[in-house]
């Protein structure tokens, strides 16, 4: 193990699975036989390497694209070469823009909803969607309620009123079918 190693799992004493650097790559190391275990065959090693998947695609210089809640940290994407990147806020009325360090990997977007954008040198490498997610964080100060259940029942009651055309037809039937039970009784059950 190297200094700076993250040790995910133990066993005893023993360090089992590792997430270090080989290289400059990160790694994922096991720390045991993989093909001759029943690490294959259990969920947790699936969540393992699906995380491990998203942390190393987080560090990877490459264009994302998310919706976000306001204010929620983010994962910021690995700056270029040139290792200027620019946070920037679109909107008409409250527009801004901040350059991030080189070295920063997660920061958080403004409290306030919008559309963010992460540039470096005129290449956009992120977009960012914030939105209130839940209800009770918004400014519900303005707003008003709205039914329309009064329209809608009386639209019901309108349309169950009307005569039905084929009434007759399901009074026939109706008669037919007391008629045809009463036929198809025994004398002994009708007296």
């Amino acid at each position: 193990m190297r200094p700076g190693d993250q040790v995910l799992a133990w066993q005893g004493k023993r360090p089992l699975i590792v997430l270090g650097q080989v290289g400059s790559e990160p790694s994922l190391i096991f720390n045991f036989d993989f093909e001759h275990s029943n690490a294959s065959r259990l969920p947790a090693t699936i969540v393992l390497l699906h995380r491990y998947l998203q942390y190393v695609s987080r560090h990877l210089p490459e264009y994302r694209a998310e919706n976000v809640m306001a204010g929620q940290n983010v994962y910021l994407p690995a700056a270029p070469e040139s290792g200027k990147r620019e946070l920037s806020r679109l909107a008409d009325e409250e527009a801004w823009s901040m350059e991030l360090d080189g070295d920063t990997r997660e920061g958080a977007l403004s409290g306030k909803p919008g559309f963010y954008q992460i540039k470096s040198d005129d290449v956009v490498l992120a977009d960012y969607a914030a939105a209130f997610m839940d209800p009770a964080e918004g400014n519900l100060l303005d707003a008003t309620t709205f039914s329309n259940l009064d329209q809608e029942r009386e639209r019901l009651q309108r349309q169950n009123s009307l005569p039905d055309s084929m009434r007759p037809l399901w009074l026939l039937v109706m008669l037919l079918a007391l008629l045809t039970t009463f036929k198809l009784q025994p004398l002994s059950i009708r007296s």
